[in-house]
């Protein structure tokens, strides 16, 4: 029988996909070759209406359930599949050298297979979970090089972003807080952006309603294998555990022994162990975004705090263990959740709160110092352990050299850092800062913050060392100051532009 199918063999994508429909019949290899014929058309940066409308036909004749399960051993082979090492040959002088590089897929499969993922889009949720898996992995960079392939990266952002399914969305808010670069993020959010006006909502409040819960109840669930019960239960942040219960109730250290024989029981298994690992994920995730939201000024009304943050299976471990602001009218009151209740640092419950109630963070710039060090014993004494720094938040006083200096302070100068250390945690907090060195000298030397709920940026100042290196390795730093929209520097103890 000739072949039909073109894919390449220089990677063990193509070796899979040819050796697999080559056990198919003469009519399937007929149908899945205009498939990858329609897929090599995918060199635009997202599918035409009618590239989709064809690949539905296409998929009608395989059949929904039988394209899928395809398709998911495609993507799951993909998400393991490891680069391969590609010897270079060059000549220098009188002598050959030979140096390696790394490849994930050949550029043949690459276009085809961005083909393929766009067609998942017309599976609707079933396939999402191996999408976002993919898309990470595409995205994960090869030294000097790189994203392993930004085009499938982008295919299944395509995928997870047009799809209407909070699903989708949740998983392109997870990949959203993985390590990408400025163009991805940007290609996250338009995507993002994009969803939440088609739901008509802040894109922030679609990403708080699209947090999954993955069957949590306040920080537990339970599973169930005949007589014996698995629970999954937070522990604190990026901790989690699964825990094995007999028929009367006893723990059980290792893994029954029928979980292991039975297909069904343990596919399931291995799917709870997975929500296990993505629920860490979550905490870990959303413990940042909840900090972020101190410069974002971030307010709810308690109606949609109580739906998507206090009662939300994961969130909920986070918030109960944070003090809040209440405001409604003249009243304003401070409280921490105790037993399913309000109340204040002397254990006063707060009994005014409704639906329209204005909640926000509290924080200890806002408040007394005898306050401050009442919610700290309150919260030494109750040993509650927060998400995040709150009550024993650092706050900067103001020191009469930063008032003579007024508009910028010095507390933070004359250290001497490493300098891809200080851009990692840029990046983490989203500053933004280029790498300086040899190869770059210009620009102004600063790592800049947007903060456009205040309107103003903050800027940390940096000088270069005498370095010989491409990328310098060492940096000094120099002051932090803020401006306004216009860039005029913001006097530091009144607020007002210069």
């Amino acid at each position: 029988m000739e072949k039909i199918y073109n894919w390449d063999e220089n990677d063990d994508l193509g070796i899979l996909i040819n050796n697999q429909i080559g056990d198919y019949s003469r009519i399937e290899q007929i149908v899945w070759n205009n498939i990858f014929e329609l897929a090599s058309k995918a060199v635009q940066g997202r599918p035409s209406k009618r590239y989709l409308e064809k690949a539905e036909v296409l998929i009608q004749e395989i059949g929904k359930v039988d394209f899928t399960n395809r398709l998911r051993n495609w993507f799951e082979f993909a998400i393991g599949l490891k680069n391969s090492k590609i010897p270079i040959h060059y000549d220098f002088g009188n002598e050959n050298h030979v140096y390696e590089t790394a490849s994930y897929l050949s550029r043949q499969n690459i276009l085809l297979f961005k083909g393929i993922i766009w067609m998942a889009h017309l599976l609707g949720e079933r396939l999402l979970k191996e999408v976002r898996d993919l898309a990470i992995r595409a995205y994960k960079k090869i030294p000097n090089q790189g994203p392993a392939s930004a085009a499938i990266g982008n295919a299944c952002l395509y995928v997870l972003g047009s799809v209407e399914n909070m699903e989708g969305l949740s998983y392109l808010m997870q990949i959203q807080g993985s390590k990408l670069n400025t163009k991805t993020k940007k290609v996250v959010q338009n995507y993002l952006k994009k969803a939440a006006d088609r739901l008509g909502v802040p894109v922030s409040e679609l990403e708080e309603m699209s947090v999954p819960e993955y069957g949590l109840v306040d920080g537990k669930a339970e599973f169930e294998f005949d007589d014996y019960t698995l629970e999954l239960e937070i522990h604190g942040i990026g901790k989690s555990k699964l825990t094995w219960y007999t028929p009367n109730g006893n723990i059980q250290k290792s893994t029954p022994s029928f979980v292991k024989k039975d297909l069904s029981f343990s596919e399931k298994y291995a799917q709870i162990k997975q929500i296990n690992i993505q629920t860490r994920k979550q905490l870990t995730l959303q413990r940042n975004i909840l900090d972020r939201g101190y410069i974002q000024n971030k307010k709810w009304n308690y109606a949609h705090f109580e739906k998507y943050f206090f009662n939300h299976g994961i969130v909920g471990f986070l918030t109960k263990r944070l003090i809040w602001q209440f405001h409604s009218g003249s009243k304003i009151a401070n409280g921490i959740d105790q037993f399913g209740r309000w109340i204040d640092f002397n254990g006063d419950p707060i009994d005014w709160i409704d639906s329209e109630t204005i909640v926000s963070l509290w924080h200890p710039v806002e408040d007394t110092v005898e306050h401050v060090l009442k919610w700290r014993n309150y919260l030494m004494d109750n040993e509650i352990l927060q998400p995040l720094k709150q009550a024993f938040r650092e706050i900067y006083v103001l020191t009469d050299a930063e008032r003579k200096t007024n508009s910028y302070s010095n507390r933070m100068a004359a250290h001497i850092l490493k300098q891809k250390q200080f851009s990692a945690l840029t990046r983490i907090r989203n500053w933004k800062y280029v790498l300086k060195g040899d190869f770059n000298r210009r620009g102004d030397g600063l790592s800049k913050l947007d903060i456009p709920a205040y309107n103003m940026k903050a800027e940390f100042w940096i000088n270069e060392l005498e370095d010989d290196d491409w990328v310098w390795k060492y940096i000094s730093t120099d002051q932090v100051r803020f401006t306004n929209s216009m860039n005029n520097p913001i006097d530091l103890q009144d607020g007002k532009t210069s």
